[in-house]
């Protein structure tokens, strides 16, 4: 499979208000600052490692280091992931166009899917280098070990489209050894967004180099290739250790949510991360006074009399001071129709099924901070982007001794920057979207961590404000 088959294949995943300044703790917006061009690369005291939940939600703290002058244009990024998370985004009204971003709109326009933001970066002049380093587990969708190449980005002219606008970003790559160019643009028409397309077509703005490797032969050639990696972000994904589907337990009880999930959105609108966890605690304790009706009716929820139901609802009315700050705009009449229905639809469950439901757990689909009109936030059962049935991920199951052996590479690969290190690391969960292994992310995590502090003793750790769970994690007694 040539690189060019690999990025189509791997662009396609990962698809499904306002930019809050409070979503970067300190983060205050300015264009690129006089130290930044005086001093590009500065020498800093610390090295800051920011953990976001989803990756797109990289964007602001890469944009701020390059305006405070700690990273410079035309940066090499040195990619740990299992994905190589070069989709397009869509072209929109009020895009910056090939710019660097002037304000939080601006950003926030740019961060429409949680494996666009490398696109993104690049076409706004931020990136000139990416270094993709992928899992030994995901060799089945790569021919070569290690291909190397320069990806080209630009625009075309296409349809009327579902967002409203005739143009499409487009994007050209070129092997280095064979000298194949292929281009492709992003539709919003097409059930693959990834279409092919002539290369004449695309007008070309932006270009840059572009490597990847299997993750064993990575740190042979970071230390024997004449690239600069003085001026260098550092981002590690932690579905590079594994990608299991968070809905799995669903999957194998054949549970159906569609019906729960519309009510579930329809009734809840939290808008940050303490909304979210206190829903998802609410709602367990919701199922557990299900289970206790001992009335678990295997789909048919008239064989429980209206009784039952009734004290149910008086269940979940009662403690509507805990849930009531995070309702969505309904009447009164909607609100009873919609606690209704989540009712009924957890009476169609048994008690396996109900369990699962509680392990899976509930969450907005995506971060508040994704451009809402292209991803809506909604507020349902967390199962993710990526299930049993979805063929476009590679699924690889890991296990503790896995996940350690694999963290003993990543270190050896951290290891050759030491005496040079990234000016800013960032670092992704993406359990939110179901992929990192969640009953492995305690691990994988603290691996991760422990990596960067041997090789980078001045290696400050900040979480970012939306985080699913907190700093501590996703519902981790589950596991």
């Amino acid at each position: 499979m040539t690189l060019v088959t690999v990025l189509g294949i791997l662009i396609v995943r990962k698809i499904t208000l306002f930019l809050r300044k409070e979503a970067v703790s300190g983060y205050t917006y300015t264009q690129t600052s006089t130290a930044a061009l005086r001093h590009p690369v500065r020498q800093w005291s610390n090295i800051p490692v920011h953990i976001v939940e989803e990756h797109h939600e990289v964007l602001p703290y890469w944009f701020r280091a390059a305006d405070h002058g700690r990273i410079s244009k035309g940066v090499t990024l040195v990619h740990i992931d299992g994905h190589s998370d070069m989709a397009s985004n869509f072209y929109l009204d009020g895009y910056p166009f090939f710019k660097w971003p002037k304000n939080p709109q601006n950003i926030n326009i740019m961060m429409q899917r949680n494996d666009g933001f490398i696109t993104a970066a690049a076409m706004a002049g931020l990136i000139g280098n990416v270094v993709w380093i992928w899992p030994k587990w995901d060799q089945v969708n790569h021919n070569d070990s290690k291909t190397s190449g320069t990806l080209q980005f630009g625009w075309t002219i296409t349809r009327q489209s579902k967002v409203g606008t005739d143009k499409a970003f487009c994007m050209c790559l070129t092997e280095s050894i064979q000298q194949q160019k292929s281009c492709m643009f992003t539709s919003a028409d097409e059930t693959d967004m990834e279409v092919l397309m002539e290369e004449d077509a695309c007008i070309i703005k932006r270009s840059i180099h572009y490597t990847e490797m299997r993750e064993d032969l990575a740190r042979e050639y970071l230390q024997s290739t004449h690239e600069s990696f003085d001026n260098m972000i550092l981002d590690i994904d932690e579905d590079f250790f594994g990608c299991e589907y968070a809905s799995q337990p669903l999957y194998d009880l054949s549970v159906d949510l569609n019906a729960l999930d519309t009510y579930l959105f329809q009734l809840f609108c939290p808008l940050h991360q303490t909304g979210e966890a206190v829903l998802d605690r609410y709602l367990a304790e919701v199922i557990d006074f299900v289970k206790r009706t001992k009335c678990i009716s295997e789909n048919k929820p008239e064989n429980c009399d209206g009784k039952t139901i009734s004290n149910t609802k008086q269940f979940f009315l009662r403690k509507r001071s805990i849930w009531r700050p995070y309702i969505c705009k309904t009447t009164k009449k909607e609100r009873s129709s919609f606690i209704d229905g989540i009712i009924e639809e957890l009476f169609k469950l048994n008690l396996k099924q109900l369990h699962a439901v509680q392990k899976v757990g509930f969450c907005l689909s995506t971060t508040r901070k994704t451009y809402q009109p292209i991803s809506p936030s909604l507020f349902s059962i967390c199962k993710g982007a990526n299930s049993p049935n979805e063929t476009a991920v590679t699924e690889h199951r890991t296990n503790p001794i896995e996940v350690s052996t694999r963290g003993q590479l990543l270190s050896s690969i951290l290891n050759v920057f030491k005496e040079s290190p990234p000016k800013i690391i960032t670092v992704c969960r993406s359990v939110r979207d179901g992929y990192t292994p969640r009953q492995h992310f305690v691990q994988i995590e603290n691996i991760i961590l422990n990596s960067i502090r041997k090789n980078y003793r001045k290696a400050f750790i900040h979480y970012d404000k939306g985080l699913l769970g907190g700093k501590n994690g996703f519902k981790q007694s589950n596991f």
